[in-house]
C-alpha cells in the first residue's frame, strides 16, 4: 500500500517478499514517462517500506499530480495510482 495517498511531499511504499525474488518498483507519470526508479534488483524475503521524496531520477522535485506506483516480481504485479500535493 501507499501512505499516505494522496500525499504532501512524500509517499511511502510498503511490500513483503515470501521468497529471494527481482524486484522492480518504478513511478510514472500521468502520460506514462519514467519519473523514478525507486528499487530495482534482487532482493531477500522481508517487509520493506520505500519512500519517494517527489523528487524524479535527475533530482528535480516533480509537480503535483497524478502518479503511478508499479511493483514488479517474477510472481506479481500490481500497478496503483498515487496523488501527490505540494
Amino acid at each position: 500500500p501507499l501512505y499516505p495517498n494522496p500525499g504532501w511531499r512524500v509517499l511511502s511504499v510498503r511490500y513483503q517478499l515470501a521468497h529471494t525474488a527481482p524486484v522492480e518498483l518504478v513511478l510514472y507519470d500521468a502520460a506514462g514517462r519514467l519519473v523514478r526508479t525507486l528499487t530495482e534488483g534482487t532482493q531477500p524475503p522481508g517487509y520493506y517500506a520505500v519512500t519517494w521524496d517527489g523528487v524524479d531520477d535527475l533530482g528535480r522535485k516533480v509537480p503535483a499530480g497524478v502518479y503511478f506506483v508499479k511493483f514488479e516480481t517474477p510472481d506479481y504485479q500490481k500497478v496503483q495510482k498515487a496523488v501527490l500535493f505540494r
